[in-house]
């Protein structure tokens, strides 16, 4: 099914569902006039309508026709909907570009990694190497200093 379609039938089931919706609401209403009218039939605020059934089978039978109209517009779609065999071919699709995207995925974490210099990258791990040669070279140096000068001072 299409984008247009799919959009269609969307602003379609809305516009039937708003008018059902009205229609329970007018059935709702008119039941509970009937109930009260026929409870009390001394009320002078119940006309002879609000006491009549008729009106109620013929929102009842209107009720009817937009759940059949409803139910007629779910099933057309249906029968043109996807297919099983394009279903199928889909889902193969998806599992296969799954494992692309998790390599894809993993790849871009360890570059976000090295981007942020987050510990366990290798801009991380080469930067404390860098500094570890660096701390060692001026230990050495320090201590070959030291050494130097105590044998000159002591001889």
């Amino acid at each position: 099914m299409s984008q247009q379609d799919q959009q269609y039938v969307h602003i379609l089931m809305a516009v039937e569902y708003n008018k059902l919706l009205k229609q329970l609401n007018d059935f709702n209403i008119n039941y509970a006039k009937y109930v009260k009218c026929n409870g009390a039939p001394n009320d002078l605020t119940c006309s002879q309508e609000d006491r009549d059934i008729s009106k109620l089978q013929t929102l009842q039978r209107s009720i009817n026709a937009d759940i059949d109209s409803i139910n007629n517009i779910i099933n057309d779609k249906k029968t043109t909907g996807l297919k099983v065999a394009d279903y199928n071919k889909n889902y193969s699709q998806i599992l296969n570009n799954e494992e692309d995207v998790k390599k894809m995925r993993s790849e871009l974490d360890m570059k976000m990694k090295e981007v942020y210099k987050i510990q366990d990258t290798i801009v991380n791990d080469s930067s404390l190497q860098y500094d570890s040669v660096m701390y060692t070279g001026v230990l050495f140096s320090i201590l070959a200093t030291s050494i130097l000068y105590y044998t000159f001072t002591n001889l």
